[in-house]
Formats: structure tokens, sequence, C-alpha cells
């Protein structure tokens, strides 16, 4: 009996150390890892979205500056037509502290983008002028959309990784 006392006391406590081990850091954000392209196209699904195109490779680093490596999965989605202000692009990064240098190539995409429609199309140029550029975890979201708003996409992207 005292046996297996002790037995089923060192079966709960490695199952507690266990489960410490796989608790997220101190300040960090625990975050489903779900492929990026894969997120925007359910977000693209659940909201009404002009029809886009993928910029991978060569048209990421024109577009962006930022080098595929970087990332685990990346979805970076642009308006297939010079009509709309509306971007969707979702960054899975290998490593967290690269975060802050995507928000960055984020923030200067949507200057190109706002510049584009500044003396063009008045009401692309506002939704273009109000980027959503967001991390959660080791995930970057940048989105610029006029209807619905971007924060829209942003609200339906933190559902999908909570």
């Amino acid at each position: 009996m005292m046996k297996k006392t002790i037995a089923i006391l060192s079966l709960v406590l490695v199952l507690a150390l266990l489960a410490t081990g796989c608790a997220p850091k101190a300040g960090g954000t625990a975050v489903k890892q779900v492929n990026a392209g894969e997120l925007t196209e359910a977000l693209m699904q659940q909201q009404e979205s002009p029809a886009t195109m993928a910029a991978e490779g060569e048209t990421l680093q024109t577009l962006y500056g930022l080098q595929e490596d970087l990332f685990t999965s990346y979805s970076a989605n642009a308006a297939m037509m010079n009509v709309h202000a509306f971007e969707l692009s979702v960054f899975q990064l290998k490593d967290e502290k690269d975060v802050q240098r995507v928000k960055e190539a984020c923030a200067q995409r949507a200057g190109q983008i706002a510049q584009t429609f500044e003396q063009y199309l008045p009401d692309q140029y506002e939704a273009a002028k109000n980027p959503v550029i967001e991390s959660v975890g080791n995930y970057v979201f940048f989105c610029i959309s006029a209807e619905p708003e971007a924060g829209a996409y942003f609200d339906a992207f933190k559902k999908q990784i909570a």
C-alpha cells in the first residue's frame, strides 16, 4: 500500500513539473501556432475582401524589404487592382526578437500605399493612413482596409490564435 501511494505521489509530482515546464514564459504571450497562410485565408473568407495577389520571394523583398528566412510561415496579400487600399499580411516569425523589425517594415509599406493613393482616391487614402500593425507572440499582423475596417480583421485574427 505504501509503495502504491509513493508511486502515485511521484507520478503527480512528475506531471506537475512537466506542466510547469510547458507554461508560457513570464510576460510572454501564449498563442496557437497556426500557419500564416491558413490564417489569412480564413480572415479573408470571414470578411468581404477585394481580389488579392500574394507577395512571395523577390516581391516580398521589394514590397517589405524582408527575407523569407525570418519566418516560419507568412502570407502577404495586396489588392490585385490599384483602386483598393487593401493589404492583409500575417508573418509568423521564427524568433520573437525580429518582431520590431517586421513591424517597421510594415509601417514603411503602409507609407508607400498611402503615398500611392494620396492624390488618386481620397477615400482609399484615408484607409491607407490608418493601418493596423500589431504583434501577438511571434506573429506580426498588418492590415489596411477601407471596408470592413482593418480593426475587424485584427479582431478576427486574435480569435484565430487565442
